[in-house]
């Protein structure tokens, strides 16, 4: 059988399970430090729908997708404005003449459209992440019956993500790659003036 499958497809069916099985692992290895920061981003999310579900009684749907949004503006927020405030260092190397230099105006127009992408960028994201949340929070439920009340809620919450984002790993290299790199381009470069 294997002499017949390696003259009519010209593949080694040993060396295509070693390779499958070292892709499994790697994609294990992988989501380690994405993990930790989808741990961090969680534990805030969570304090921010705590507090949206006690204040205005929200439900868990729309209270997810305002915390997700809040939390996803704030990275957002950091990650589009951090080029321009490392620039802003390199200016005082020279002084422009006035005639160059843009005018209050200008950047004040330039700022509001920075926040514009922002917002709309978070809330892209939060509609996006919504089924992974979804899944997260069954995950969620589902550890903590396995582990009982004597673990940690950290313990739960880490198993919980981590495993939650191997799937969004999978789902984002095997299903949906474009989406991480059309929402750097739609933060960066979308929506032209």
């Amino acid at each position: 059988m294997k002499g017949v499958l390696m003259e009519i497809f010209g593949i080694d069916l040993i060396a295509l399970a070693l390779k499958i099985l070292l892709s499994g692992v790697d994609l294990l290895l992988t989501a380690i430090i994405p993990s930790i920061v989808v741990i961090v981003l969680a534990f805030l999310g969570l304090k921010v729908r705590d507090s949206i579900q006690k204040q205005l009684g929200w439900k868990w749907v729309s209270s997810t997708l305002v915390a997700t949004s809040a939390v996803s503006w704030c990275v957002f927020l950091a990650a589009y404005f951090f080029p321009l405030i490392t620039a802003m260092q390199e200016q005082g190397l020279g002084l422009l003449p006035s005639y160059l230099a843009p005018s209050a105006g200008a950047i004040a127009a330039s700022f509001a459209y920075g926040l514009f992408k922002v917002t709309l960028t978070a809330i892209v994201t939060s509609v996006i992440l919504l089924p992974l949340e979804f899944i997260g929070s069954y995950i969620y439920s589902e550890v903590s019956k396995k582990l009982g009340k004597k673990s940690s809620g950290f313990l739960k919450l880490a198993v919980s993500a981590y495993l939650t984002t191997l799937i969004g790993l999978a789902a984002m290299l095997f299903i949906v790659p474009q989406v991480a790199t059309g929402l750097l381009y739609m933060l960066y470069f979308g929506f032209p003036m």
